[in-house]
């Protein structure tokens, strides 16, 4: 397997970049309640997204995974109208950064796997 560089370059993702996230824990409390969110959670921290913009001291994550309205996030210029699949995160829930999206891929397999 390929060495992922964790933490090293993570403070200065660009876009374009691929990211596994880990949610804030803050952020989860109160949503294994409710099941949709709790499936949402799930799928954010078992795929890899792509930084598809960095709004000040956030970053928009792309998820493939997740379904899609008809916006493209590079038409929107109103913030509260951005796409069902782009998710907004802090540096802090960047768990691995990578320019290649395979690598990451192995990443996640070898961590569900126990590799």
């Amino acid at each position: 397997m390929r060495y992922i560089k964790k933490f090293e370059n993570i403070l200065n993702p660009e876009i374009g970049d691929f990211v596994i996230v880990k949610i804030h824990p803050n952020r989860k409390r109160g949503m294994d309640k409710d099941i949709k969110m709790f499936n949402m959670v799930t799928k954010l921290e078992s795929n890899v997204g792509e930084i598809v913009g960095i709004p000040g001291k956030v970053f928009d994550v792309k998820f493939d995974c997740l379904p899609c309205d008809k916006i493209d996030y590079n038409e929107v210029s109103d913030l509260s109208r951005i796409p069902n699949n782009v998710k907004r995160f802090g540096l802090d829930e960047i768990l691995y950064l990578s320019k290649d999206k395979e690598e990451l891929q192995d990443k996640l397999n070898a961590i569900k796997f126990n590799i």
